[in-house]
């Protein structure tokens, strides 16, 4: 957690990024009982983070800023994030309600992984999600980029330019769709 300054100070964010050298790493400030926040690569500010916006929400639960079983807004430059721990099963819920769903069809990703174990596919201007039946499920799928990058993510992206495959956690994306 950062104070104002430091927060604000994107030359500092940037050179703490690169040190640590990790995919993303999430600033939190705390102005006024509002929450903010920012991620960094090592290399430029990224615009959203979801995996560290959870991450940055344990942090405030865990030191005590922020209680459990309530909802709470941080936000970034461009979005607004509501996150609530479920004390019950130690759970955190996000919801990303800046962008919305389309369905999209099962045959769209026929040449990249086993479709059958995969429940429902959709796509938003940021990526395409997919929910599995299970988690079994989700640790058998086989992601098949057997040419080149760009070919598989050109042969699955049809009107976006770019795709982030973030398997570990899609089964719980569809979980937290689901339920909201």
């Amino acid at each position: 957690m950062l104070d104002n300054k430091e927060f604000n100070n994107k030359v500092l964010l940037q050179k703490i990024a690169k040190k640590i050298n990790i995919s993303e790493v999430t600033f939190i400030n705390i102005d006024e009982g509002n929450f903010f926040i920012r991620w960094f690569s090592p290399s430029i500010e990224v615009d959203i983070c979801g995996h560290g916006t959870i991450a940055g929400f344990e942090i405030l639960v865990f030191i005590g800023i922020c209680e459990p079983d309530q909802w709470r807004t941080i936000k970034s430059d461009k979005y607004t994030f509501k996150l609530k721990k479920i004390s019950k099963n130690d759970k955190i819920l996000l919801k990303i309600p800046f962008f919305n769903l389309l369905k999209t069809e099962k045959n769209t990703f026929i040449d990249i992984m086993d479709i059958n174990l995969i429940k429902n596919f959709s796509s938003s201007n940021l990526d395409y999600i997919v929910e599995t039946y299970s988690l079994s499920n989700l640790i058998n799928v086989k992601i098949n980029l057997a040419g080149s990058i760009e070919e598989s993510i050109k042969s699955i992206s049809k009107f976006q330019n770019s795709i982030c495959l973030c398997i570990g956690s899609l089964y719980l994306v569809g979980e937290i769709l689901n339920r909201n």
